[in-house]
């Protein structure tokens, strides 16, 4: 009988601690979602960073981020704000979803929608436009969004409805409520409030999009920087003090990041190309900026990410990556599916944490802005050519600028071979699943 009864006990804690093992093995299912950090720059082609090769700005707490995380080699964005954002936050392309300048469509499902189906809170600090104002909903024919209605829990943002200044003097909507700040400096408050609301404390995990007013025109002396011109008049001389503006406000979120009390993914990246009065040195060169323009100039921009749990320092992704695959990637860096997720994205979240292979090898980019002198462009590319929907084919590493199209003549079959994929990727939209 005794025997009966340690054989009962034993079984029994077997079984228990059996049970005990199976419930705490960590499995993807319940791993916990990540905290996410996206700062999005305004205006910044990749010549301008150190990392990239730039040597005309000093941007150190950049140069430590792309020590301590990964630089993003091929990220492309669309050559203008709005276009970008549009793609950026629908994660689908611009013939899809881009109705004009400053409207992002209300009946899409953005960002925020998916990562709140994963459990997120989003909130969004910095620059809005994506509303529009009574000429651009005149223009497109239809209103925009409010943060709110594209799914942001909170917002803190320029230009909602109302222009204003961005710099000096901001005004600001807050949870739908309009202000301007007098004697204040835009930059800071929105830094400064993401910092405080990163400090909060969340019953879930949470999304930051900070939407930068930085480097963007009016080109304005930042205050507090050394060796800043005195001027307050517009003056692409400034340009340099407004890109150590803007790395100084990096700098503040870099360290709240680092003391933040749970797991975070910052993820640094630009909407376009640096305006057209700027011209800096990259690798020897003179680079001017191409914002606005479908080459390489307008939409090759910088992108770093800092994730120590799971992303080795100083390192590389080859990848290439467009703006359409972020949304995906978040879901998988959130242990999330993205099934429900119906655009051309791949993610490239395998590809920064383990050794898989890149997510794709080209992009489909559909650009028609709709709004100044600014022309439309249809084409696909990979890293090394470019084929428009016209039929122009270019050697984009001798040819940045897409100035000498290449006939079919000038080209090896390995040429030809790649010219016959992206033609088939035009026709498909992007699509490639």
């Amino acid at each position: 009988m005794h025997r009966f009864n340690r054989l009962v006990r034993n079984v029994s804690l077997g079984f228990l601690l059996l049970l005990w093992v199976g419930c705490s093995a960590p499995t993807e299912k319940y791993l916990p979602s990540p905290d996410i950090l996206i700062i999005l720059a305004d205006d910044l082609g990749l010549e301008t960073l150190t990392s990239y090769g730039g040597s005309s700005y000093i941007t150190p707490n950049l140069d430590q981020i792309a020590r301590e995380g990964m630089l993003l080699k091929h990220l492309y964005s669309m050559p203008l704000c709005t276009p970008s954002r549009v793609q950026l936050l629908t994660g689908k392309y611009n013939d899809e979803t881009y109705r004009g300048f400053g409207i992002l469509d209300t009946t899409f499902k953005t960002m925020p929608d998916y990562l709140k189906e994963a459990g997120y809170h989003s909130s969004i600090v910095g620059k809005w436009q994506l509303y529009g104002n009574s000429y651009q909903r005149k223009l497109a024919g239809q209103g925009g969004s409010t943060p709110p209605q594209a799914g942001f829990n909170y917002h803190y943002v320029w230009q909602m409805d109302t222009l204003g200044s961005r710099y000096y003097h901001p005004t600001i909507t807050e949870n739908g409520l309009t202000q301007t700040y007098q004697n204040a400096y835009g930059p800071d408050l929105f830094a400064d409030k993401l910092v405080w609301l990163m400090k909060k404390p969340a019953d879930g995990p949470q999304l930051f999009f900070y939407s930068m007013v930085l480097t963007h025109e009016p080109f304005l002396p930042a205050p507090e920087i050394p060796g800043a011109p005195d001027s307050t008049r517009s003056n692409p001389t400034h340009f340099s003090s407004m890109v150590s503006a803007m790395d100084r406000e990096i700098g503040k979120l870099f360290r709240a990041a680092k003391e933040h009390p749970r797991p975070i993914i910052l993820i640094f990246m630009s909407d376009n190309g640096t305006d057209k009065q700027i011209v800096s040195i990259c690798n020897g060169d003179e680079v001017r900026g191409g914002k606005g323009l479908p080459n390489e100039r307008g939409t090759h921009v910088p992108g770093l990410i800092w994730y120590p749990d799971s992303i080795p320092g100083n390192s590389v992704y080859e990848g290439m990556i467009d703006f359409t695959d972020l949304i995906p990637t978040l879901l998988d860096a959130a242990h999330k599916p993205h099934n429900q997720y119906d655009g051309p994205g791949h993610s490239f979240w395998p590809g920064l944490t383990s050794q898989s292979p890149p997510a794709r090898d080209a992009i489909y980019v559909a650009y028609d802005p709709k709004w100044g002198p600014w022309e439309a462009a249809t084409y696909a590319q990979d890293k090394i050519w470019k084929l428009t929907r016209d039929g122009s084919f270019y050697h984009l590493p001798t040819d940045p600028e897409e100035l000498a199209p290449l006939a079919d003549s000038m080209l090896d079959a390995t040429a030809l071979e790649r010219k016959a994929y992206l033609q088939t990727l035009i026709a498909n939209r992007g699509y490639q699943r």
